[in-house]
């Protein structure tokens, strides 16, 4: 194993020697590091970061006011609807994030590129109209509860905007510049409107609206941009089209399970636990779903590199991943085990006197969030950058499958607590699975490289 640790390439093995380590001048790393800052990586984790950064500042700023100003009961129902509207968002998606991102990083041509945009555009403009004509026929049956059935519908907002969404785009080119201005210039107002407008839970429909609408608004700007950049096709992009369903399908899966990975035990506590239950569960919960926003944008932008590793040799991409993880998991591992230490006083100060009494919950909501950064670099940034989206597709379904049965059993009998357990237990699972498919692949590339090294030279 000594090779995935050192700097080594794979010719190393085969006779020639390495070039041993040689004492580089103060030039010449000041060189290396002004040429590493000036690279698209680079300046892609930058904007990335920045884009985070206002979803971040956004969520700061709107999470303390949401949970003091809709009150418990009310801020567990917007926290419901919101989860299971993220379920519809992502089958709009249709893990276009990844696969397109990764598909157009392999179109050469601007009519290819046109193509694609055009495709990936209706084809989820598509799904999102079938899901919204879902949505509102289900609320419509489903409740008899009018105040329910009036904060759904402005949700349909949240799931067109996740349909015009391009972002996709701008991390397969890394030019997350424009979505990171675009966001800030939508959503500073919309705090400002918040803050100024809903004083109330009885206000809580139109504080939907309004975040819905800006969405919406912020989807419309980034799909005129990208549809005027590409052009309009000269070639039907119907075949592109079928191309994306079949080719996205099990990113898709990986990222609609993961979604409802996250969110059963909100989704299980609604139904079955009280609104206030749910408010304090979804509340903490956003404590490690903050920290990891700090997390995907540094994934995005070395998604499209990782790619371009494994694409070069499967060592190569080892070795990127691993320093990767050795740089991100010692920085989220501890900051997430700062908040549980001092989890009274977090909970305390964010959320108010209301919430105080579930911070117990933290900790098993950062173990939680410790378990996500692990699965995501095993899964995304080596299976799935490695063209085997379909394991990491298993793996969240087994993971989804047991985190569901446990909440189920769990919710019941222990409440939010039980909610917690029952992540922590489908997380280890699909984290398990996702280690033994990794031994896998790893044993089969290092067999196929010993047989390379011995085989006679003719």
């Amino acid at each position: 194993m000594k090779w995935l640790w050192s700097g080594s390439s794979e010719r190393d093995t085969a006779g020639i020697q390495p070039v041993r380590n040689q004492r580089k001048s103060p030039t010449s790393t000041i060189a290396a590091i002004a040429r590493a800052a000036k690279s698209s990586t680079s300046r892609g984790v930058f904007w990335a970061y920045a884009l985070q950064a206002v979803s971040l500042a956004v969520s700061l700023a709107m999470l303390p006011f949401l949970t003091r100003t809709l009150g418990v009961d009310a801020y567990g129902l917007y926290a419901w609807l919101l989860n299971v509207t993220a379920y519809a968002s992502e089958l709009v998606v249709f893990g276009a994030t990844l696969w397109g991102a990764r598909e157009i990083t392999r179109r050469e041509s601007a009519a290819e590129r046109a193509r694609l945009v055009y495709a990936l555009a209706v084809t989820r403009v598509a799904l999102a109209g079938i899901t919204i004509a879902i949505w509102l026929i289900l609320f419509s049956v489903a409740t008899n509860d009018p105040d329910t059935l009036a904060v759904s519908v402005p949700f349909v907002l949240v799931i067109l905007a996740s349909a015009l969404s391009q972002t996709w785009y701008f991390i397969g080119t890394q030019e997350l510049r424009t979505p990171a201005l675009i966001a800030f210039a939508i959503r500073v107002p919309f705090v400002i409107l918040a803050y100024s407008l809903i004083s109330g839970p009885e206000q809580l429909v139109a504080f939907v609206w309004l975040y819905g609408g800006t969405l919406l608004l912020e989807g419309l700007i980034q799909s005129s941009m990208v549809l005027r950049r590409v052009g309009v096709p000269s070639e039907s992009p119907l075949s592109e089209a079928v191309a994306f369903i079949k080719g996205a399908y099990p990113l898709a899966l990986s990222s609609l399970l993961t979604v409802l990975l996250s969110g059963v035990g909100v989704t299980v506590l609604g139904v079955i636990a009280t609104a206030s239950e749910t408010g304090a569960f979804s509340a903490l919960f956003r404590i490690p779903q903050t920290i990891l926003l700090l997390f995907v944008p540094l994934m995005h932008a070395v998604y499209p590199l990782s790619c371009r590793r494994f694409k070069s040799g499967y060592y190569d991409g080892m070795r990127f991943v691993v320093r990767l993880s050795l740089g991100v998991l010692p920085v989220f591992g501890g900051a997430l085990l700062i908040i549980c230490i001092f989890r009274d006083n977090v909970v305390s100060t964010v959320f108010g006197p209301e919430y105080a009494g579930y911070s117990y919950l933290i900790i098993g909501l950062s173990a939680w969030g410790f378990l996500t950064v692990v699965r995501n670099l095993l899964g995304e940034q080596i299976l799935a950058a490695s063209g085997q989206p379909g394991r990491l597709s298993f793996s969240i379904i087994a993971a989804t499958v047991i985190t569901i049965g446990g909440s189920i059993i769990l919710v019941a009998g222990y409440g939010a607590l039980g909610a917690s357990y029952a992540i922590i237990i489908g997380e280890l699972s699909g984290l398990l699975v996702l280690v033994v498919f990794v031994f896998l692949k790893h044993r089969t590339e290092s067999r196929a490289r010993h047989s390379k090294i011995t085989a006679p030279v003719r």
